[in-house]
């Protein structure tokens, strides 16, 4: 390369816009103007933390439990790595 000449390189060029690809089936296109949650009152949203975090979770939820909170009331439950985890055992009942 030149000094003054243009840069070939992938960016260079690169104006934000995407060529269509052909469908694989798998991927979809995200609505961002969805509301996820709309007209859901209650949720429970768990974290990651791996073993200890599910230990702490566990136990966290079992207070809450003995509080008189009802976990099955949630109508939404979201969870990432271990709060996956609990969650999913949460809604199996």
């Amino acid at each position: 390369m030149t000094a003054g000449s243009p840069t070939t390189g992938s960016h260079a060029s690169d104006t934000g816009v995407r060529a269509a690809r052909p469908s694989d089936g798998l991927a979809r296109p995200v609505d961002y103007g969805a509301k996820s949650g709309a007209g859901n009152d209650r949720a429970l949203v768990l974290g990651g933390g791996g073993i200890f975090f599910i230990a702490w979770q566990i136990g966290y939820l079992s207070g809450l439990r003995k509080r008189g909170v009802d976990l099955a009331d949630a109508q939404v439950v979201v969870g990432t790595s271990a709060g996956a985890l609990v969650g999913s055992v949460v809604t199996a009942g």
